[in-house]
């Protein structure tokens, strides 16, 4: 039986800026059983607000 695990855009996120290490530990354990999601909505939502992080133009604490 196989196990879905869905990662959205504040999960993305917290990835990209290494800002919760349970994740990362999460994601580089996972059981055979286990399919990783990711709604390609969520990669474009993160996608866009990385880069408007990266470019000064919003604060990473606002998200």
């Amino acid at each position: 039986m196989s196990v879905f695990l869905y990662i959205e855009t504040n999960g993305i996120m917290s990835l990209a800026q290494k800002r919760n290490p349970a994740i990362e530990s999460l994601l580089s354990n996972l059981p055979d059983d286990v399919q990783l999601i990711l709604p390609s909505i969520c990669y474009m939502e993160a996608y866009l607000l990385f880069n408007k992080i990266k470019g000064g133009e919003m604060n990473s604490i606002a998200i």
